[in-house]
């Protein structure tokens, strides 16, 4: 998500925000959290990797037995392949309803 208001040739603070689980989701739901935080300046990256839910169940089984392996190196890759980020200024934030 971008921050408001948006300059393309700007560089933001970012949040890495990784969802609790692993078999949780981020969907296209209301998340009052990312309004604050892109109002506040920052862009939002987030992704579902690998053992999220929503895209089936091999999906989501796929990281049994390889916690914080391959999921882990999406976050990464997400983390740094959006151009609006400011690599040098990315924090992660985490939040886990169990």
């Amino acid at each position: 998500m971008k921050p408001v208001p948006f300059d393309p040739g700007w560089r933001y603070p970012a949040l890495l925000w990784i969802h609790g689980g692993p078999h949780r989701e981020f969907s296209e739901l209301y998340w009052h959290e990312a309004q604050v935080e892109t109002a506040a300046g920052y862009a939002i990256i987030y992704i579902n990797p690998r053992g999220s839910q929503g895209y089936g169940e091999a999906f989501s089984r796929a990281s049994v037995g390889d916690w914080g392996g391959e999921d882990f190196a999406a976050l990464m890759a997400a983390s740094t392949k959006r151009s609006v980020a400011s690599h040098s200024s990315t924090a992660v934030a985490s939040a886990c309803s169990v």
